[in-house]
C-alpha cells in the first residue's frame, strides 16, 4: 500500500466528499438493496459526513497503527449493533472502489487501485475482527 499516494488522491477527492458519498450509498443501495433496511433510521445528510469522516480518519493514521487500531476497533464494535454482518464488507470495499475511481478520473490508476484496495481490505479485516469480540 503507497500511503503517500493514497494520502494524495484522496487530497484530489476531499473538495468533493459529499458527492463521493452521495455517490457511494446510491450504488451500494441500487447495487447491494439487502443493505439498505441498516440504513433507515440514518440521516442521510449526517451519514455521508461520517462515511468520509472515517475515510479521513483512515487515510491520516494509515502510517500510525497504534492510532488506526483503536479507531477501526471502535468502529468495528458499534457495526455489530447497527446488524452489518462480516459478508458485507466486501461489497462496501467494491462501492466505495467505484466511487473513488469515478471522483478520481483520469487520477485513478492500477497503482492507486492497488493502494485503495490494500487499505480498504484492511479496514475490513480490523472491523470484521473487532465484531467478531464485540459479538
Amino acid at each position: 500500500m503507497n500511503i503517500s499516494l493514497l494520502r494524495e488522491s484522496f487530497n484530489l477527492v476531499r473538495p468533493h466528499a459529499d458527492a463521493v458519498a452521495q455517490d457511494f450509498y446510491a450504488t451500494l443501495f441500487s447495487t447491494y438493496p439487502q443493505v439498505k433496511p441498516l440504513f433507515k433510521n440514518a440521516d442521510p445528510a449526517e451519514q455521508r459526513r461520517k462515511l468520509m469522516a472515517s475515510v479521513a480518519a483512515v487515510v491520516a493514521a494509515a502510517d500510525e497503527p497504534e492510532v488506526l487500531e483503536p479507531v477501526l476497533e471502535a468502529m468495528g464494535a458499534r457495526h455489530v449493533d447497527y446488524g452489518v454482518s462480516a459478508d458485507m464488507y466486501a461489497p462496501v470495499t467494491h462501492t466505495m472502489m467505484g466511487a473513488l475511481a469515478r471522483a478520481a478520473g483520469e487520477a485513478w490508476t492500477p497503482e492507486l487501485a492497488s493502494s485503495w484496495l490494500a487499505a480498504l481490505e484492511m479496514v475490513s479485516a480490523r472491523m470484521i475482527e473487532a465484531q467478531q469480540r464485540a459479538a
